[in-house]
């Protein structure tokens, strides 16, 4: 059911995109008329890369389709946001059987580690969001001479619900990260203050992580 639901959503975005492939018929590649193939043929296969292969040749002139038969169409992949494209490595590569080894971050570390892929150190675990100061964080930090640590939700995905935990001289101070805390369903919601509110009452699990360097280097003003 949910794999049908998604397969809906996928190729309702996919139809939606018709006004593009209108727009692309009407406008050649930039300077003249393209050569190859006519004006009636390069329709058509515009309607074949959109209709039959669920293309939308938003590249037919870069990949000079003007030249080609339509045979050698199935040659080429569609941009790599486009609906139906992200809906089939889905289905290739997000096997729902086994989503939630990497849905939960600490589980998904701990198969990291068993299997010698390298991560980043992960210093322990808060039963929710800390706040400044909180003493769970407090200890984590001063047990490993930590000067600034990254809090992520155990749950979070694409880096949504990040925060930056580090000394300030009066003590630690918590900052919400750069990357948006929100996502259609996700668990986060924007309050008014400079911090994100977790939703469900805050309960959800928070992981102290080491710094690495392909983290943000500022937190969110």
């Amino acid at each position: 059911m949910i794999d049908l639901l998604r397969s809906i959503h996928h190729y309702s975005s996919h139809f939606a995109q018709f006004p593009r492939l209108l727009q692309g018929i009407a406008q050649p590649h930039p300077g003249c008329a393209p050569p190859g193939k006519s004006r009636a043929a390069i329709a058509l296969d515009h309607l074949y890369l959109f209709f039959v292969l669920k293309v939308v040749p938003v590249n037919y002139y870069l990949f000079e389709f003007q030249f080609k038969d339509r045979k050698h169409f199935r040659e080429y992949m569609d941009e790599t946001v486009a609906p139906l494209l992200k809906h089939r490595f889905y289905k290739c590569l997000w096997n729902d059987s086994y989503s939630s080894l990497v849905n939960d971050k600490h589980l998904f570390h701990c198969l990291c580690r068993y299997h010698g892929i390298s991560v980043p150190e992960l210093y322990g675990m808060c039963a929710r969001l800390p706040g400044d100061n909180d003493p769970c964080l407090v200890s984590v930090m001063d047990a490993r001479g930590l000067d600034r640590v990254i809090l992520k939700p155990r749950g979070g995905v694409q880096g949504r619900g990040i925060y930056f935990a580090r000394r300030n001289g009066r003590g630690i101070e918590l900052k919400a990260a750069a990357t948006p805390e929100v996502a259609p369903g996700g668990g986060f919601h924007r309050s008014g203050s400079d911090r994100a509110a977790p939703a469900h009452g805050g309960h959800e699990p928070f992981l102290p992580e080491h710094h690495t360097p392909h983290h943000a280097s500022h937190p969110r003003r």
